[in-house]
């Protein structure tokens, strides 16, 4: 009898270890969870016309307002501390984005890249020479052994567009002055101030940027020549990046300067917006640079 009664007390319990799951059960129902959505990261590098803070001020809102306007990407702006690290990076194909100069811009086609567009206007592309009001320079031939700040050899509109207008206008920079290259905007606008150079060559985007920020200091200086102007700034894509994703990020920023949302964002990068462009558009940049090459500046 006892071995019976064991027996029907383990079918009992069983039974009620079964109800006791299937109201378990019922109790927290299965529920799927969703996998989080995968965002794509792309880095941008904007070339340092503008010192870091500044660039990181200026770019940052536009690429928050095309992660918001695109799903599923994200963006990184990486800044770089002279145009020499801003070149290798780009060289080694670093960026899925970026703002090269015009003279970058065709050296990195030879990396993987392709132009998608440029900053307007065209116009504001080109070199200044300045000096301070007080040196009393007229005439070219008045640089000759003189000294002159550059930002960096490779800044197209501050450095190589001023050096060859002189050159046609008869000073050999390399050979008849004494050029020191001090690898910022600012700072090559504060040599010329503070009279460790005599004169200094920019462009019109970060004179006036400097002119802003110190403006006593900026009457004190004046505008001695200006080069001709060439092609803006190129937007530039690696070409592994999808078709579809450099598509939405050029027709964003070909339309910022459309709305006043989209002005507000171009304000702090001294440009009127973006327009649609391709390699070809670059042309102009590369007989510049063979006439620049055969004049055998350096």
């Amino acid at each position: 009898m006892f071995k019976q009664w064991l027996k029907w007390a383990a079918i009992g319990w069983i039974i009620l270890s079964l109800q006791g799951c299937e109201q378990g059960s019922a109790q927290q129902p299965y529920q799927p969870t969703a996998a989080p959505h995968h965002k794509e990261h792309y880095i941008v590098g904007i070339h340092p016309y503008l010192n870091s803070q500044k660039l990181y001020s200026a770019y940052a809102p536009i690429l928050t307002y095309l992660e918001q306007q695109i799903p599923n990407v994200e963006f990184s702006l990486e800044t770089s501390s002279d145009y020499a690290s801003y070149e290798q990076k780009l060289r080694r194909g670093q960026f899925h984005f970026a703002l090269p100069n015009p003279y970058q811009t065709i050296e990195s086609l030879s990396s993987g890249y392709r132009v998608t567009a440029r900053m307007a206007p065209d116009s504001v592309f080109k070199g200044l020479i300045i000096a301070r009001k007080d040196s009393q320079i007229k005439q070219h031939e008045q640089l000759k052994q003189r000294s002159i700040a550059f930002t960096a050899k490779t800044a197209l509109a501050a450095t190589m567009m001023p050096k060859y207008y002189l050159y046609m206008n008869g000073v050999n920079v390399d050979k008849e002055m004494q050029p020191r290259y001090v690898t910022s905007q600012f700072s090559a606008i504060m040599n010329v101030y503070n009279k460790d150079t005599f004169v200094a060559a920019t462009w019109p985007v970060a004179y006036k940027a400097w002119q802003r920020e110190f403006p006593e200091a900026a009457n004190e200086l004046e505008t001695l020549w200006e080069t001709p102007s060439l092609v803006n700034n190129a937007w530039i894509a690696r070409k592994d990046v999808p078709t579809s994703v450099t598509d939405s990020v050029t027709a964003l920023l070909v339309n910022l300067s459309d709305t006043d949302q989209g002005k507000a964002l171009l304000a702090p990068t001294s440009s009127d917006g973006f327009i649609a462009a391709s390699d070809a558009d670059y042309q102009p940049v590369r007989e510049f640079l063979n006439a620049y090459q055969s004049s055998g500046l350096e």
